[in-house]
């Protein structure tokens, strides 16, 4: 089977629209839609990108060019736009609904768009760092990461944020099923050939992926929401950044 197009993942229902109506930090309502990202999209989100990582992120960096260098290079529109040209990659956007005709502002073209407040990206084909040992490890977890070989298939949840405003929106969760939903259904393309080295190949590829993700070890509640999806310490790794104070992050990890 061939890669998927951008943002139509094979064998899943994720790229469907889903709405979601939760109350927000705010005591306010708030119905929302999942949808895939599409390239017209990369300039917001790029800029909810890097508001949401500085908000984040911010306090650890000992330099505030360091950080402002750093958000520009890996969050300007340009680079949104070709991470979601690429196949490897699906992002998806949680964005308001429009507010009833009558209640919201209206420009002379209608009603104004409505900018994404959270987003999720999923990598696949990325292979997860091999981790330095820690004393909070899943056994097999850690294990698992010290024998990955070319043949098994893996899948990154390569970010997930939700603005400050919507936390306790229900946003988050919401785009981590549809993360995990198109993580999940992700299988390879088969290789050609014979013999036993390529029917395990193909076995491997028929199995689920393994998915992995990095989470700052000073961020507990991160850790305990992604522990909830099945994930599991494998050790840490370096965050290499320049200007960061603290660049140690969990790998953590679902084998399939």
């Amino acid at each position: 089977m061939s890669a998927p197009p951008p943002q139509q993942p094979a064998r899943t229902t994720a790229s469907t629209a889903t709405t979601t109506t939760a109350s927000s930090s705010s005591s306010s309502s708030t119905s929302f839609t999942i949808r895939a990202a599409r390239p017209d999209d990369a300039a917001a989100l790029g800029a909810l990108a890097a508001r949401t990582f500085v908000a984040t992120f911010g306090h650890l960096y000992s330099s505030a060019a360091d950080l402002d260098a750093f958000s520009r290079a890996t969050y300007s529109a340009e680079r949104m736009r070709a991470d979601l040209l690429d196949p490897d990659f699906s992002t998806f956007l949680a964005v308001p609904h429009p507010a009833p005709a009558g209640t919201g502002p209206d420009d002379e073209d209608g009603p104004q768009q409505q900018l994404p407040f959270g987003f999720g990206t999923v990598r696949r084909r990325s292979r997860p760092p091999t981790p330095t040992p820690t004393t909070t490890a899943s056994a097999a977890a850690a294990a698992a990461a010290t024998d990955d070989d070319a043949v098994g298939h893996f899948v990154e949840i390569k970010r997930l944020y939700v603005d400050a405003t919507h936390h306790g929106s229900g946003a988050g969760r919401a785009l981590m099923d549809v993360l995990m939903e198109t993580a999940l259904a992700y299988r390879p393309p088969p290789s050609g050939g014979d013999g036993d080295g390529n029917r395990a190949a193909a076995d491997a590829a028929a199995a689920a992926p393994t998915v992995w993700l990095t989470v700052w070890t000073g961020n507990a509640r991160a850790r305990r929401f992604y522990e909830k999806y099945g994930f599991c310490e494998a050790g840490a790794c370096e965050f290499v950044v320049p200007g960061i104070k603290d660049s140690l992050v969990y790998v953590l990890r679902r084998e399939g």
